[in-house]
């Protein structure tokens, strides 16, 4: 195997907007192994190839591997767009060797663009577009979703409208059964059926 270049590389910038997952990832691995620092943006937006119930199927399959023995020691499963990428390269790596840690450790994935790579165009990987695939394909932000890690900001925000409605039906159910309540007691003191009064035997007496 090649040994890297002991000399510090500049940053690659991949955007990972409609790449499969697939390809990119072997792209990055490579260059890593090469010596280069390689950073991924859009992680969220790489797609995978195949149908939705396939790719989800797959990946919930693997949510369930689990041991019985230590927690500690238990595999971990990334939910998350940048964590699902970041494992996907690690995949490529010789990862029990220290060069496959190394390379490893000179690879960062993102979700969307951070501020500081935002006037930094990223590179296009030739051959990996997603507009060269035959058959359907999902982004990794729809899988990840699927699995309970990410969450688009359209979805957040009708989960909080949501959580505001049912606040505000149980809050004003709260005060209508108060006011129920309330109201029953007050009737229950202006109203007194005939014959049910109890008499004061004392002004009997006094009328006699």
């Amino acid at each position: 195997m090649k040994k890297p270049d002991p000399t510090p590389q500049p940053e690659e910038i991949v955007d990972a907007s409609n790449l499969i997952l697939g390809r990119m990832a072997s792209y990055v691995a490579k260059k890593a192994l090469d010596g280069n620092r390689v950073v991924v943006l859009n992680a969220e937006k790489a797609v995978i190839s195949g149908t939705k119930e396939r790719v989800v199927a797959r990946a919930k399959q693997k949510l369930k591997t689990r041991t019985l023995g230590n927690l500690e020691k238990s595999p971990t499963h990334p939910r998350k767009p940048d964590g699902y990428v970041r494992r996907v390269i690690r995949g490529m790596l010789p990862w029990k060797k220290p060069s496959g840690k190394q390379a490893f450790h000179r690879v960062k994935v993102y979700i969307g663009t951070p501020d500081e790579y935002r006037d930094r165009p990223g590179k296009k990987i030739d051959g990996a577009e997603s507009s060269k695939l035959r058959v359907p394909y999902i982004t990794v932000a729809r899988l990840s979703e699927e699995i309970g890690g990410y969450v688009t900001e359209c979805e957040e925000e009708a989960r909080s409208r949501n959580r505001e409605e049912k606040d505000c039906r149980r809050s004003g159910n709260r005060q209508a059964r108060k006011g129920a309540d309330l109201h029953q007691r007050h009737l229950a003191r202006i109203h007194v059926p005939r014959g049910c009064k109890d008499e004061d035997p004392r002004a009997t007496d006094d009328s006699r």
